[in-house]
């Protein structure tokens, strides 16, 4: 178990605790039932070092006050907003309020996996020029709360300079905010933008590696629940009739999402004066060649899984073709790797989801 340091209530009279190594914050909203869990995946974290959790409440209407200041969270820092605020201003608070010198930031409706504070503070401690370490995550089923394999987003442990980093990084997202651990002082320079939003999180993760060498594990350290009715509500995914059950919703991946982050790439890459020329054009390209596999992943997937999928499809190479003929040449190579066994399936696990009448609470 964690020692956990810093809360409303935890120090005894005039007994002075040690300074938090390392603070996770979650940031929440009407989420009461899930965050209790939250909370205990971080207290049963296997690190040596004392840590802070902090709670930063967006006006939750539900038991959040009720529980967090009652019996048994103590060792809480719990801060609750005045009035509600914006997602991407709650993020920033949060990640402000920490006290620690390694912080990280957990939804509060995903669990931590054991080793996971332990691992990147070792990283962080041993390596000084190391800003920040990404982990994997684990998919968890939103209605089950069972966990899933999940995909490494490295085969083994890297450290890399920003130029490595951005070329392997451009091959996905980067998965959120909650993977990331990263030193105290990114906050001194850094935050998220809301012009960024909804890819606010991939932004700030790609500006913080201007700052220092970033390092990569392979575990699933975090879990990734896919909330479906927020997923379809802010275009990540589309919600189209199932070709082998016409009274079933499939969930698939928005071509919005795919054009969002070679977007945010390539603005990305022209602010970038850090970067060599070579360096920016070698990321142009991989970036372009990421939006094409994309688009391809995205007709492949109304093809499978989709009714009358002619006009879908039809309406996403047309606008293809507008913004560059190039991107209608299907990339055969992917799907002969996938085919052979050398690279992941191209359907995600939420394609063939049934439709949900779920509410989440979309601003933490």
């Amino acid at each position: 178990m964690a020692t956990v340091v810093g809360g409303n209530a935890s120090a005894l009279p005039g007994q002075a605790e040690p300074e938090p190594v390392v603070s996770v914050v979650i940031p929440t909203l009407d989420r009461c039932r899930s965050l209790v869990e939250t909370i205990e995946s971080v207290r049963a974290q296997d690190i040596e070092q004392p840590i802070e959790i902090v709670v930063i409440d967006n006006c939750s209407t539900d038991d959040t006050e009720a529980v967090l200041t009652g019996p048994g969270y103590g060792d809480i820092r719990y801060i609750r907003h005045a009035e509600r605020i914006g997602r991407v201003a709650n993020f920033n608070f949060a990640y402000r309020s920490a006290r620690g010198q390694m912080v990280s930031i957990l939804y509060d409706d995903e669990i931590m996996l054991q080793g996971n504070l332990r691992a990147k503070a070792e990283i962080l401690l041993d390596n000084p020029d190391v800003i920040a370490v990404c982990s994997s995550v684990t998919p968890r089923d939103p209605v089950t709360r069972e966990l899933r394999p999940g995909v490494a987003v490295r085969p083994t442990v890297t450290i890399e300079d920003r130029p490595t980093y951005l070329r392997r990084v451009f091959d996905f997202t980067t998965g959120g905010l909650p993977p990331l651990m990263v030193r105290r002082s990114v906050f001194d320079t850094l935050s998220l933008d809301e012009r960024d939003d909804p890819l606010d999180d991939n932004a700030f993760t790609l500006n913080v590696s201007r700052l220092g060498r970033m390092a990569s594990l392979p575990p699933g350290y975090i879990s990734d629940t896919a909330e479906v009715g927020e997923a379809v509500g802010n275009g990540i995914l589309e919600a189209l009739t199932s070709r082998a059950e016409p009274d079933r919703l499939v969930h698939l991946p928005g071509v919005w999402l795919y054009w969002c982050q070679y977007r945010l790439r390539i603005d990305h890459l022209l602010r970038s004066d850090d970067l060599s020329r070579r360096d920016r054009r070698v990321l142009t390209a991989k970036a372009r060649r990421s939006l094409r596999v994309g688009i391809w992943k995205a007709v492949y997937f109304r093809l499978v899984a989709c009714q009358r999928p002619v006009p879908l499809v039809a309406s996403i190479l047309f606008r293809a073709a507008a913004l560059s003929p190039r991107l209608l040449v299907p990339p055969v190579w992917s799907f002969v790797r996938w085919r052979t066994g050398e690279s992941e399936a191209p359907i995600p696990p939420y394609a063939h989801t049934p439709a949900r009448a779920e509410s989440g609470a979309a601003a933490h």
